[in-house]
């Protein structure tokens, strides 16, 4: 069994408005978590964290075909197109691709980095960027609640950054898939990743 999946939000994107949302759903949802056998046949149903569905796979295609099917089934079974996995140790590595990412601190965060002070607006570095959207104080009930409102921060703000250094070039684009190949999993495309960040 692999690890969990810790921050899970489905992107949708319009077309016409070149628009995007993000909704972010909570880990600690509970559903029906599908457990396959290493054949990859489905074999038994538990109720669990929506969390441990990824841990059930590969860490690879499998555990996000198991994810995307969970995760549509959730919402009334609205098709999903594309996912895309990012290991926790990736998220420092793109974050300081695109130069940092800029956030304006929205409470007391000193306790993750002294640097979190509450109003500031700083660019994150790599190692900042992973605390920030990592740390949770597993002593503290609900924990969970204030790290998904971090991460629903700063996502948005990553992805806008992507969208400003892969615009510029295709070469940008190659240049990231390379970089991220080790902690990145998705069944999209380069050039579905062109067509996201021409949005």
């Amino acid at each position: 069994m692999g690890g969990q999946a810790d921050c899970i939000m489905i992107l949708s994107m319009d077309e016409e408005t070149k628009t995007s949302r993000i909704l972010q759903i909570s880990r600690d949802t509970m559903a029906d978590i599908d457990i396959y056998d290493a054949q990859g046949m489905h074999y038994t149903t538990i109720w669990a964290q929506l969390a441990t569905q990824y841990a059930y796979g590969n860490r690879a295609s499998t555990s996000c075909w198991a994810m995307k099917k969970k995760v549509g089934e959730l919402l009334d079974n609205i098709p999903i197109y594309g996912y895309i996995s990012l290991d926790i140790k990736g998220v420092s590595i793109m974050n300081d691709y695109v130069g940092g990412v800029t956030v304006t601190i929205p409470e007391d965060y000193t306790e993750i980095d002294k640097a979190f002070i509450k109003g500031k607006t700083i660019t994150l570095n790599g190692e900042q960027a992973e605390k920030y959207v990592r740390y949770r104080n597993v002593d503290v009930r609900g924990s969970n609640s204030l790290r998904m409102k971090r991460q629903v921060q700063y996502i948005p703000a990553l992805q806008n950054k992507m969208r400003k250094v892969l615009g510029e070039s295709d070469q940008k684009v190659s240049e990231f898939d390379s970089l991220m190949s080790e902690y990145l999993v998705t069944d999209l495309t380069v050039e579905d990743i062109k067509g996201m960040t021409g949005y």
